[in-house]
């Protein structure tokens, strides 16, 4: 087993983490790597960092490029990988020091196209693993896509080595903010016939408060419904049970962003219609079994009017106050 793994970086002012995240690839117990650090602009320390480590160890390849978004980065990443599996690692991210070894050792003996491991989400006083049961699992094409629509595998395309071979021409939407990965893994996953997913926890994404997605509502987060709609257009094909699973995943989206909104105070009529619109389009017993009682609470009570919606916005926090404070 010889191949060579490329791993590319995006990096916008990540200072902060960076060496860090660097030094966890440096560790690799693999060593037939690149690693392809792609500096999106940074107006911050990072290009001194990225210099350094490429002149201390020549597998570091620096490229600078202006400012265009973490997918225009990963694209050029993706121009310049030369490896037989391609991984993608964020800037303030880490990993094992067994990680890549790990994956493409499972990639290896299943057959598979896609090795994915388990990964914690980690923010400053919680840390969140997504994992399954079992040390190992193989799973179809069919399988890998319904258990990343109902949110058993995560959409991050980080915690994933992928063969070189499967990509190809696919890149991320750069016009797609929010939700670009879960969109780029199911267009990967159409074209492999075999996924293996490993329990073990082994690389850790770091939650940035900073980010669209830990602060306020940020029109980008709609993208998240034109990501998930146009992957439900990618797997029009696969059978009725994987195309429910992902419209259960639009529900889902849809549902968090209409709260999300209501709750910051930035929902407008039109786009309340166009969620409702959706909602009711995808109102049948396989899509709506799929959620969770609380899952299920919202979508009925969205659906049902803004009023509603706006009472569920109201109550739930003041609720959840209540709560904490009995708990202390």
């Amino acid at each position: 087993m010889s191949d060579k793994i490329s791993v590319i970086i995006p990096i916008y002012n990540g200072e902060k983490y960076l060496v860090r995240c660097l030094d966890s690839l440096k560790n690799q117990t693999w060593q037939n790597m690149e690693f392809l650090l792609i500096d999106d602009g940074s107006k911050d320390g990072s290009a001194a960092i990225c210099k350094q480590y490429a002149t201390d160890d020549s597998r570091f390849q620096y490229q600078y490029k202006k400012n265009g978004g973490v997918s225009s980065a990963r694209n050029l990443g993706l121009k310049l990988a030369t490896g037989d599996y391609i991984g993608f690692c964020d800037c303030d991210d880490r990993m094992d020091d067994n990680y890549y070894y790990l994956l493409l050792t499972a990639a290896h003996m299943n057959g598979a196209d896609i090795a994915i491991s388990g990964m914690s989400v980690e923010r400053e006083n919680e840390v969140k693993s997504i994992s399954q049961e079992g040390l190992c699992s193989v799973l179809s094409r069919e399988e890998a896509l319904t258990e990343m629509a109902l949110g058993k595998i995560s959409v991050s395309s980080c915690n994933k080595l992928y063969s070189a071979k499967c990509i190809e021409t696919i890149r991320f939407r750069e016009d797609i903010h929010v939700g670009e990965d879960g969109l780029f893994c199911t267009e990967v996953l159409m074209k492999t016939n075999v996924a293996v997913f490993c329990n073990d926890v082994v690389y850790h994404y770091i939650a940035n408060d900073d980010s669209v997605m830990h602060t306020v509502f940020h029109p980008k987060m709609w993208d998240v419904i034109t990501a998930n709609t146009v992957a439900l257009e990618v797997m029009n094909a696969m059978p009725t049970s994987v195309t429910n699973a992902q419209r259960t995943n639009l529900v889902r989206a849809v549902c968090y962003l209409l709260e999300k909104a209501c709750t910051d105070h930035m929902l407008d009529k039109a786009r309340y219609k166009s969620c409702v619109k959706i909602l009711r389009e995808q109102n049948t017993k396989p899509i709506i079994n799929q959620l969770t009682v609380g899952g299920k609470c919202r979508f009925y009570i969205f659906k049902s009017g803004r009023f509603s919606l706006q009472l569920y916005c109201w109550i739930c926090p003041m609720l959840y106050r209540i709560y904490r404070s009995h708990n202390r």
